[in-house]
């Protein structure tokens, strides 16, 4: 973004007519300005969160999630945590996968290939509903 600004100063600069100047650096504002902020609204939070993805290993290895009527317990490949229901604050399905929040952004995504069979996902539904109280499930 930095070098695309000098390179408009130096196009600009150059330019010896101030009148043509002035016109043409309120027409790059005109430009830049909106596209500055749609990559600030849209564009850098992606980049944000891609880069810490990348940079966190636990993100890109297999999580096992162990589930009893006490805690939800949860290791990675560099850590492991142990969770009260309490924490939890919704929990949803979606057509493959459920979601916990632990916080408004926050959340741990439990595939539903994961489970062994049909029994066993009904089973964790029920959990589900007794430890959690915002609760949007399908089945």
């Amino acid at each position: 973004m930095f070098s695309v600004c000098a390179f408009v100063i130096v196009v600009l600069v150059s330019d010896h007519n101030w009148q043509k100047l002035r016109t043409d650096w309120v027409t790059w504002l005109a430009i830049f300005i909106p596209l500055f902020f749609a990559y600030a609204y849209f564009g850098a939070p992606y980049s944000v969160a891609r880069s810490r993805y990348k940079a966190n290993e636990n993100s890109r290895s297999t999580i096992h999630y162990f589930l009893s009527d006490e805690i939800v317990r949860v290791e990675m490949a560099t850590a492991r945590s142990e969770l009260q229901w309490s924490n939890f604050i919704k929990a949803q399905e979606t057509g493959d996968l459920f979601i916990l929040y632990v916080r408004k952004k926050m959340a741990h995504v439990i595939l539903k290939r994961a489970f062994s069979s049909a029994e066993s996902l009904e089973a964790f539904r029920q959990l589900l509903r007794r430890k959690i109280k915002d609760v949007s499930l399908r089945g």
